[in-house]
């Protein structure tokens, strides 16, 4: 498995994060986040948005919005990432003492750590003792979903208790003992959401283009906004989705995890534009981000063989040479994006990261620097550069 989350259980000296809402010692720091976010702190009535770096402290409130999401990590080296729509408690100060409690209210979550610690999670129809290292906990509205990957969960409630193992997910409804099913997905399949797929948009090159409609999304996406961006695309006629709509759309639901979104408006492009070279790139990322290496490069040549001109091509190109691990090919696939879309910050942040890993450091503060001043809202951008 790939990335990927947890909290833990540990006494609570251990935790000797910084806190940033005024609480001694901290549960969680947010790794990164993407979309709308926000936190209620213990004892108040307000939510505030947060973004990379603030700390959770016991009794605060996690809240993620459509097209958002989250990962918080841990002193002890665990992380989660928390699901679009997901609403999550941590405990009340008066309840640390040696393991954590979530109140997982409603969303998904997906917990990992390196070795099996304590941690318990409530949710309204099951509460889940975390004896694993990998699992996946879903609330809806009707149950309560319990997926482990990797060790062992214990989950309860008022009409019984289960044990879910490896390959097993527990499922709890109101009022009714738990049971244990067979997981019939693979675990990469099961938390698609909660994979990182790079992001190849070209915004200079399509909002220069003849589909007008589409430069409020993209003035979004340049604001470093994906979930306004596909709010301003949800608005356009469907008289009007056309192929470059669709592939814009997907690749901005692939930058927020939402796989299962996306594909379907690939197919459609594919249906309308057999060869479509901005399709092949998207397919691209998709199977780089499954660890589909072969398929990846297959579909980059694909995309650079139906538009030689391609910043968006070439930068799909890079990843897949990478995941082969072919630097030199990677690196040259990247330069030529650059050549291609002069003005795109995008292909400069793949340059100077492909620089850094090269060791190339004076050349890849360079290349930040000239993404950095072409957009400096970008979060590959801001990443690159720190």
């Amino acid at each position: 498995m790939r990335k990927s989350i947890v909290l833990v259980s540990a006494l609570l000296a251990s935790y000797a994060m910084e806190a940033s809402a005024g609480c001694r010692l901290a549960i969680a720091k947010v790794a990164s986040t993407q979309g709308q976010v926000h936190v209620q702190g213990y004892g108040t009535g307000s939510w505030q948005s947060i973004q990379k770096d603030y700390s959770l402290c016991p009794g605060d409130t996690l809240r993620t919005s459509k097209w958002s999401r989250a990962t918080l990590s841990l002193s002890s080296g665990s992380v989660l990432t928390v699901d679009q729509n997901t609403t999550m408690t941590f405990s009340e100060p008066k309840e640390v003492a040696s393991s954590w409690v979530i109140n997982l209210l409603k969303g998904a979550t997906f917990f990992r750590s390196r070795q099996p610690q304590h941690l318990d999670i409530k949710t309204p129809f099951i509460n889940a003792i975390h004896e694993g290292t990998e699992f996946l906990v879903d609330v809806s509205d009707q149950q309560a979903e319990i997926s482990v990957f990797d060790g062992q969960v214990s989950g309860v409630n008022k009409a019984g208790k289960i044990t879910i193992n490896k390959g097993f997910k527990g499922l709890a409804e109101a009022n009714r003992p738990p049971q244990v099913q067979t997981l019939k997905i693979t675990p990469e399949d099961a938390v698609q959401w909660a994979l990182n797929y790079p992001a190849i948009i070209d915004d200079t090159k399509r909002s220069s283009g003849l589909d007008d409609s589409l430069n409020p999304a993209l003035a979004a996406y340049r604001q470093g906004d994906s979930p306004l961006a596909l709010a301003r695309l949800d608005e356009i006629p469907l008289d009007q989705q056309n192929v470059n709509y669709q592939t814009l759309k997907a690749a901005l639901l692939l930058t927020v995890g939402r796989l299962d979104e996306a594909q379907p408006l690939i197919q459609q492009a594919q249906s309308l534009a057999p060869n479509n070279s901005d399709v092949f790139a998207l397919q691209a990322i998709i199977a780089v981000t499954l660890n589909q290496q072969q398929a990846a490069l297959d579909s980059a040549i694909k995309a650079v063989a139906a538009n030689p001109q391609s910043s968006v091509a070439k930068i799909a190109q890079s990843y897949a040479y990478q995941a082969q691990f072919n630097l030199d090919e990677a690196l040259t696939a990247t330069q030529a994006a650059t050549r291609l879309s002069p003005d795109n910050a995008l292909a400069w942040a793949r340059l100077s990261e492909l620089q850094l890993s090269q060791g190339d450091h004076d050349d890849a503060l360079d290349s930040a620097k000239k993404a950095q001043a072409l957009n400096p809202k970008l979060a590959k951008t801001e990443t690159i550069l720190g």
